[in-house]
């Protein structure tokens, strides 16, 4: 079992899948590093996502721990769960998470960063 997630950049369809690391205590530093290194988020051009992509693969080395995907469907529980993301889609903009579908991990089902309290 891993930890995988899917990083898109708002407006976007190219994504990063990571199989490790995709929880929020590892998500939050790489944007921020992203961010203070300067480079284009995501949302931007294909050259922000490239730049994920690097920060993470150099981070975590080998060879099975990042891909890209193409979201060809709209984002739901279903599409999530079916994935297998442990830690769902998160949606950036400006190196900031701006949407989170994903697992509440407590009983309150799936949610999206805009209903959680």
């Amino acid at each position: 079992m891993g930890e995988r997630a899917i990083f898109i950049g708002k407006g976007r369809k190219l994504g990063l899948y990571v199989h490790w690391n995709g929880g929020y205590d590892s998500v939050y530093p790489m944007l921020e590093y992203c961010k203070l290194k300067g480079y284009r988020s995501p949302e931007s051009d294909s050259y922000g996502l490239a730049r994920l992509c690097q920060v993470y693969a150099n981070f975590f080395g080998g060879g099975l721990s990042v891909g890209l995907e193409t979201m060809q469907h709209n984002m739901t529980a279903d599409y999530v769960a079916q994935q297998g993301l442990d830690h769902g889609v998160y949606e950036i903009e400006n190196w900031q998470i701006a949407k989170h579908w994903g697992w509440s991990g407590e009983g309150n089902g799936w949610f999206t960063l805009d209903n959680m309290v």
